[in-house]
């Protein structure tokens, strides 16, 4: 018999629940990784994460969007470059 295939979880805003102080969006983290928006998204659909950065996804249907926290974006950057990508 065979199994049911389940995607990877991302993290969900849920009532009460603050978002980190800074975050960066999709579009951003492509740009300061040098790469399309799309590979990232593709990513997290495939295995609920980037680069071992788990996403908090805000809203639903064609609304939706990941947010990405700055402290773990950052921490990917050599320090001359960290916390740029948002300025």
């Amino acid at each position: 018999m065979p199994q049911a295939v389940q995607s990877a979880p991302t993290a969900k805003r849920r009532e009460g629940v603050s978002l980190p102080r800074r975050c960066y969006t999709t579009s951003e983290f492509a740009d300061i990784r040098g790469i399309l928006p799309a590979s990232i998204r593709t990513a997290v659909w495939r295995r609920g994460h980037f680069m071992n950065i788990v996403p908090i996804k805000t809203g639903s249907g064609k609304s939706a969007r990941l947010l990405w926290p700055a402290a773990q974006v950052d921490a990917l950057l050599p320090p001359e470059l960290a916390g740029e990508g948002a300025a």
